[in-house]
């Protein structure tokens, strides 16, 4: 008879379970404020290794799935200060609130001007990254050296989850990368390269990578870069000297 008991209770405790949780992630998703989908990203960065430093502009276009939100969460490097959060339609500067999310990041909430489908934003940030590179000492050809993010004299390795720049959801966006850094410095990221000079010592290239991805990783090192085509293809190779 007890034990019957007993297993009525756990039966009723599951299933007020079965309804209460999907109520709570709607709400916890909800109070996120991540239901949105970034389009594209037109990034602008300048880096200067010496000194751990990015500074960057990113402009996001930004598809909002519920016409109602009038807040939106992104995440950042916990390092990185924001400096301005604008509506470029309606070039009114946004508030915004920042709080602490992880060890890697932070999430910032910003309060849009207005309502609607769809809005570009324009984010200036600037700080330092630098994790420094922990040598694996086991299984190396499986999991090699980690970082979370570097900026230094040694290179440059930037990657998704380095929240080098706002980012958030499950978005796929199209990036285009404008990218300045001091010689002998070159940039390496995805896609095409589309531009690449030298101005006063400093390299200034441009990647666009059209097909919708979840991240975009940008590298630089003190590169020897050669370049041919081959039967119209542009081929690029970057080693150390």
């Amino acid at each position: 008879m007890k034990k019957a008991l007993w297993r009525i209770g756990i039966l009723i405790l599951l299933s007020l379970l079965i309804l209460i949780l999907p109520d709570f992630g709607k709400a916890f998703h909800g109070s996120s404020n991540f239901s949105y989908l970034i389009q594209s990203h037109h990034l602008r960065v300048k880096i200067d290794p010496a000194k751990h430093l990015i500074q960057g502009e990113d402009r996001l276009t930004v598809l909002i799935k519920d016409k109602n939100s009038r807040v939106l969460s992104f995440f950042l490097h916990p390092a990185l200060r924001i400096i301005s959060v604008t509506n470029v339609k309606t070039r009114k500067a946004l508030r915004w609130l920042e709080t602490p999310f992880s060890d890697f990041a932070r999430r910032f909430d910003v309060s849009l001007d207005e309502a609607g489908k769809s809005v570009s934003l324009s984010v200036s940030y600037e700080g330092p990254v630098y994790d420094p590179i922990v040598k694996e000492k086991a299984l190396q050809f499986v999991r090699g050296d980690q970082t979370s993010g570097i900026i230094g004299p040694e290179g440059v390795y930037l990657s998704r989850s380095s929240h080098w720049y706002p980012d958030g959801g499950d978005s796929m966006a199209t990036f285009n990368l404008d990218a300045t850094i001091s010689e002998p410095f070159r940039v390496v990221s995805q896609g095409e390269l589309v531009s690449d000079k030298v101005e006063k010592g400093m390299w200034k290239t441009r990647w666009v990578y059209d097909p919708p991805t979840e991240g975009l990783t940008l590298i630089a090192g003190k590169y020897s870069v050669k370049t041919h085509i081959a039967d119209g293809i542009k081929i690029s190779t970057y080693f150390f000297p």
